[in-house]
């Protein structure tokens, strides 16, 4: 103990703390009555802290596999498909897989048509920054072998889900005053981007659009179901929802630092969209 009074501050400089000198000569003062207020503050022991972790962990090691399937299984939304009017690939992130299957389901299904949103400001697509996005969803759409998609630029507002969701909306409700980025502005932009398989003809009738099918990534899947539906189903449009999974999947997520990543980020961002978002 007297080791730890020769380390304290007011014993190595008695004179520079004058009012620790004699503070319960201060507190007890008239004048410290109306400063000063004591209280009793009862702490936990380090050693109770120890335990209490160490038994908290050990419970979740040991009943993990019990729950820990069940909170990715909520973040995991899979509809059974039907023809759809459009397919909507969320292309929010870059994934090619979501390309991949959203050409698939269009072959399967006949879908006349597949809706990309290019998450640029309007500004860099007027621009030589703006030919990046659109030439990256211009590749992976060609090599998909996606037919009839209609590039939509998308403003990155946050939340940038649910006002990626509402831009699209508006884009489907007035097609004649919102053009995509069909072939032909691309290639104003930059003469390399050859987007013969992706363009649209602008002379072809649009029909109303009363269908959806949202392919997304696995684990984003029920929040895109609750965004999409929160947005399109009061105009009338029906969502249903395709996840997609790349390297991470509900058997093996949690044999991975990025797998426990993921599903906790989206864990987190699901559960803050359903209770200050939607």
């Amino acid at each position: 103990m007297r080791a730890l009074a020769l380390l304290s501050p007011y014993s190595r400089f008695p004179n520079r703390f004058p009012a620790l000198k004699y503070p319960r000569k201060i507190r007890e003062s008239a004048l410290g009555r109306h400063i000063f207020i004591e209280k009793t503050v009862v702490r936990t022991r380090w050693s109770f802290r120890l335990a209490f972790f160490a038994l908290l962990s050990l419970l979740i090691l040991l009943t993990g596999r019990f729950w820990l399937a069940t909170v990715a299984e909520s973040l995991v939304h899979s509809s059974e498909l039907r023809p759809a009017d459009a397919i909507i690939v969320e292309n929010l992130e870059t994934e090619y897989l979501l390309f991949e299957q959203a050409g698939r389901i269009q072959r399967k299904y006949a879908v006349s048509r597949a809706i990309v949103p290019i998450l640029a400001p309007a500004s860099d697509l007027k621009h030589r920054a703006g030919s990046v996005p659109v030439g990256l969803a211009d590749v992976m759409i060609r090599v998909a072998g996606i037919r009839n998609a209609e590039l939509v630029p998308v403003e990155p507002q946050e939340p940038i889900s649910l006002n990626a969701a509402r831009q699209l909306r508006d884009y489907l409700e007035s097609p004649s005053q919102r053009r995509s980025l069909e072939s032909g502005d691309a290639e104003a932009r930059n003469p390399k981007l050859g987007t013969r398989n992706s363009a649209v003809d602008s002379e072809s009738p649009r029909r109303p659009v009363r269908s959806v099918i949202v392919v997304t990534s696995g684990f984003r899947s029920e929040r895109a179901f609750l965004i999409y539906t929160s947005v399109l189903q009061p105009t009338g449009v029906s969502v249903q929802v395709e996840p997609v999974f790349g390297p991470h999947h509900l058997e093996d997520w949690t044999r991975s630092l990025h797998g426990i990543e993921e599903v906790g980020l989206q864990f987190g961002k699901l559960w803050f969209y359903r209770i200050f978002v939607l």
